[in-house]
């Protein structure tokens, strides 16, 4: 067991370490986005895809931003050799959405909501592993990855909240994609619109590709790049996934707890249709969080693969 557990985490950290390479470093037939009307940063040669990401003026959801951030990552998943579902081959799911705005809750904490007519546009990004066996599982992970944008002219930059979720994403997809096939499907699914209230998910959960019943978890991150030794496992109620979750994070170093709440993140709206679905976030979550002091330094590179690691050994026992 523990000659397995160093070789997932040597294999997602590697994989993650790739990620943060310069884009020419990874391929030199890496798509390089075609340049928007308005001057933001594009995956270009000598700069990562964090990096690349993370100058995009925080991502708010809705935004131009929000959309370069969304065609990059749609690279990236080509790129690495994920496949995209037939019904989005550009690997976008896009779907309407009302006016953005910003305010201040009970805890003086910044939040967003949408409203009015569906004027502007948000979108999945979407792409995925097919299992060997076509009467197979799905199992999805997810991670949102639009951010707080901009508000009174501040940017926040949305670092921990979050691409430090999006990079764990991506390092085990990368690690995923290039073993053989497992029987089950395995889904990536960076969600648009979390902030203004889990827009991208909700509509995804609403118009599932495959019956519901297909769907043995989702497995969503969010928030988990601030050095913290406790992760908490967000869910609906316990049940096998949360214990087999608890029991892997420790075999990596960390201690959990599961915490029973509506709303939260990207796995609610999975867990309203009876999927079993968790959000994985680090205890102090709220250490920074929508502020303009979310970057991209303080996010732990090596705790977001030890997290990417855990879940990538949760596979041997999920996934058939």
């Amino acid at each position: 067991m523990r000659f397995i557990f160093k070789v997932c985490l040597f294999t997602v950290l590697m994989a993650l370490a790739l990620a943060m390479l310069p884009a020419n470093s990874l391929d030199e037939r890496w798509p390089v986005q075609e340049p928007a009307s308005h001057t933001v940063a594009t995956v270009t040669p000598g700069k990562t895809l964090s990096q690349s990401l993370y100058e995009l003026r925080g991502r708010g959801a809705g935004t131009p931003w929000e959309k370069e951030a969304a065609d990059i990552l749609a690279a990236y998943f080509q790129e690495i050799g994920l496949q995209a579902l037939p019904a989005y081959p550009s690997y976008l799911q896009e779907f309407p959405l009302g006016t953005v705005t910003s305010f201040y809750n009970a805890e003086g904490r910044l939040r967003f909501r949408s409203g009015g007519p569906l004027t502007q546009v948000s979108q999945n990004v979407i792409g995925y592993l097919p299992g060997q066996d076509p009467e197979g599982k799905w199992i999805i992970f997810g991670a949102h990855y639009d951010g707080q944008g901009e508000t009174d002219g501040i940017v926040y930059p949305s670092a921990n909240d979050n691409l430090s979720g999006v990079m764990a994403l991506a390092a085990l997809a990368k690690a995923l994609a290039a073993e053989p096939a497992l029987n089950d499907t395995l889904v990536f699914v960076a969600f648009g619109a979390e902030e203004p209230g889990l827009r991208g998910s909700y509509y995804l959960a609403s118009d599932l590709p495959v019956p519901k019943e297909k769907i043995q978890a989702v497995i969503n991150l969010d928030t988990i790049g601030k050095t913290c030794e406790t992760l908490v496992i967000y869910t609906t109620e316990h049940n096998a996934l949360t214990a087999l979750l608890a029991s892997v994070l420790r075999g990596y170093g960390f201690q959990s707890s599961v915490v029973i709440a509506t709303g939260v993140s990207d796995h609610y709206p999975f867990s309203l249709q009876g999927i079993p679905s968790v959000t994985i976030a680090t205890a102090n979550w709220k250490e920074g969080n929508h502020s303009p002091e979310d970057t991209l330094d303080k996010v732990d590179l090596y705790q977001v693969g030890s997290i990417a690691g855990a879940l990538k050994q949760a596979l041997h026992y999920l996934a058939r």
